[in-house]
């Protein structure tokens, strides 16, 4: 009888040993898949962060790209205005040479109709 009761004991000993390493493996197990959704907690923060990151940078990108734009169609207006008032200028000296040289041809016909005369 003594030898039943120690088999006994010791199964229930060994059921115990069994139940305590059963529960350190869910325990393990539970800390584990704590610790993943952490890491993974971790890396979606670092990814939204780095979204964030890169939307400012493409709408800093935008926004130069415009005033980019924009300082090339000022320069471009402005050598366009200096070329039309070039040309302008250009006319206007055109016009004041032509009446000079008409005055000129004038005086010196009438010059040649005095010297004949």
């Amino acid at each position: 009888m003594e030898t039943d009761e120690l088999r006994k004991e010791e199964t229930k000993f060994m059921v115990a040993g069994c139940q305590l390493e059963r529960e350190k493996q869910l325990i393990d197990r539970k800390m584990k898949y704590e610790q993943q959704i952490v890491e993974e907690q971790v890396y979606a923060k670092l990814w939204l962060m780095d979204y964030d990151k890169k939307i400012q940078r493409e709408q800093e990108e935008a926004v130069e790209k415009k005033k980019k734009a924009s300082d090339t169609l000022q320069v471009l207006q402005w050598q366009n205005d200096q070329r039309v008032q070039e040309k302008g200028l250009e006319k206007t000296k055109q016009a004041a040479e032509q009446r000079m040289l008409k005055a000129q041809w004038n005086k010196e016909n009438e010059a040649d109709k005095e010297a004949d005369r």
